[in-house]
């Protein structure tokens, strides 16, 4: 992990119970990003910029498990794509995995966007992000995994275009709950 990442992510002050990656990855039915997986075992909850809320394996509160987020949004996105038949319209770009080359969500900003890998079967650590509105209107790809967004967001803010131009202001902070 850049440790300039560290930095703007913020180190919480003790360590939170470990993760059974095991079990989470079978639950999902895929193997995780080695990037993600090591910035949530840092921490039990993680809202990057006060923006992005990171979804992590048993999540406390209703919408933070990635588990059961994936399960809601896989019938959403099922959702999406009937509907869109139904009313002749354009289906969304992805379809929801295990489908091949599917999305799996792994955050959700305060506005409602949503942050998924595509996966691939080159493996999680190939994953690009990408971003959808919160009503799948508009998806933005990013080229890159987990930790080059979230460097992207706070290093190199051209390079992301998903979000507004303001977005992370200089006040914008991360926090966690231990």
């Amino acid at each position: 992990m850049d440790i300039r990442l560290w930095h703007v992510l913020d180190l919480p002050g003790r360590e939170p119970a470990a993760v059974d990656w095991g079990e989470v990855e079978a639950a999902l039915g895929t193997a995780l990003p080695a990037d993600y997986k090591q910035v949530v075992g840092r921490y039990r909850e993680l809202v990057v910029g006060g923006f992005i809320r990171i979804l992590h394996p048993h999540g406390r509160r209703p919408g933070m498990d990635i588990v059961s987020e994936n399960e809601s949004n896989r019938a959403w996105i099922e959702f999406l794509a009937e509907e869109a038949e139904l009313e002749d319209e354009q289906s969304p770009p992805y379809a929801s995995f295990p489908h091949p080359g599917g999305i799996l969500l792994w955050g959700v900003t305060t506005n409602g966007d949503y942050c998924y890998w595509v996966t691939n079967p080159q493996g999680p650590d190939s994953w690009n992000v990408v971003v959808s509105t919160h009503k799948g209107e508009q998806w933005t790809e990013f080229s890159g995994g987990f930790e080059e967004f979230l460097k992207a967001l706070f290093l190199d803010r051209d390079s992301v275009s998903c979000f507004r131009r303001d977005w992370p202001g200089t006040d914008s902070i991360s926090h966690f709950r231990e």
